[in-house]
């Protein structure tokens, strides 16, 4: 490849020829991350590293003797009844009186994330003077019976650190590029591709490990995508502050199988003993050259000596194997 000024190598063994990339499962290709972790698929469980721990109820006491004492008989059992029914009097919340004790009100809330786990809370203003009042609400969502999207996010989100805001996860794809791929995942759940952000593009004949984040997407709608998915997985979710920027990570480690190799025993381990102790020089390839007949590289060195009129000739001259429209339209030029 001397047009790209690959002529020099470090071993003084003479090459050897075979086949790379034959099947895409020869390429595998795994991110290695800024903290210099190779970044693996290991968990497609579902379980968030990072989410608020649960609430942990005291032990031996009853949950609703301990709300009764907070709230009184009555509203405790209205509360019974939105556990077992998941609605009291039509409704499928209970607004308790105003209450202006910010210590009573906590331990309300705590009570409530102690002993009912169905059930949330929060705080409403009530009355024509506005004042602070805690509503108690089912975390089930009646038509489908499991937590609805916002009460799941909130529950997430609410807990963790204060700036949490994003779900980073480890993306497994076969025989896709990156953008591909996500774009496939912003599809099926319903969002903007630029809801997902990532270090860097991974090759597309390979099978690759890299870190995506997303902006506030339900992990739990993200890891219930890989029973529809196809060569793509997506595990080891955990919650995080900041999103991922391309650039933002260490490099890659590739794991290469080639095949139909034409060379002695003897030549393969020279090269392999030459390539542990003193490496190789790691060339620019062909791909960052450009692949059409005018190499970007002869562009952006006329850019650069600002010779504008020869940089134009070049972007705009005609070139093998091009679509006949386009093909016409720089011979006009």
């Amino acid at each position: 490849e001397s047009s790209i000024g690959i002529t020099e190598y470090i071993s003084e063994t003479p090459g050897i020829k075979g086949s790379m990339k034959y099947r895409f499962s020869d390429f595998i290709v795994r991110e290695v991350a800024m903290d210099k972790t190779v970044v693996c698929l290991t968990d497609m469980s579902g379980k968030l590293e990072g989410a608020p721990a649960q609430e942990v109820a005291e032990e031996g006491v009853d949950g609703f003797e301990k709300l009764e004492s907070l709230v009184g008989k009555e509203v405790a059992a209205r509360v019974k009844t939105l556990v077992e029914q998941d609605e009291v009097d039509g409704a499928a919340e209970i607004v308790l009186e105003a209450d202006a004790d910010k210590a009573h009100r906590t331990a309300v809330h705590t009570c409530i994330k102690q002993h009912f786990p169905k059930l949330t809370t929060d705080t409403v203003k009530v009355g024509s003077d506005q004042k602070t009042a805690v509503r108690i609400f089912s975390k089930v969502d009646n038509s489908k019976g499991r937590p609805n999207k916002r009460q799941r996010r909130e529950a997430i989100f609410q807990g963790a650190k204060r700036d949490a805001k994003f779900i980073k996860f480890v993306l497994y794809k076969e025989n896709l590029d990156t953008m591909a791929a996500v774009s496939i995942i912003s599809k099926m759940v319903k969002t903007k591709g630029g809801t997902f952000s990532y270090a860097g593009t991974k090759d597309r004949r390979a099978c690759t490990t890299q870190l995506v984040s997303a902006h506030r997407v339900d992990p739990f709608v993200l890891t219930d995508l890989n029973k529809r998915l196809r060569n793509i997985c997506i595990g080891n979710l955990s919650v995080c502050e900041q999103t991922l920027k391309l650039g933002q990570l260490y490099g890659n480690r590739f794991q290469i199988i080639l095949r139909d190799v034409q060379a002695s025993e003897g030549s393969i381990e020279a090269l392999c003993n030459s390539l542990k102790e003193k490496g190789f020089i790691n060339y620019f390839g062909k791909q960052r050259f450009g692949t059409s007949s005018i190499p970007t590289y002869s562009i952006g060195r006329e850019i650069l000596h600002e010779d504008w009129e020869k940089a134009a000739d070049l972007i705009l001259c005609p070139r093998d194997g091009e679509k006949e429209e386009s093909k016409t339209a720089r011979e006009k030029f």
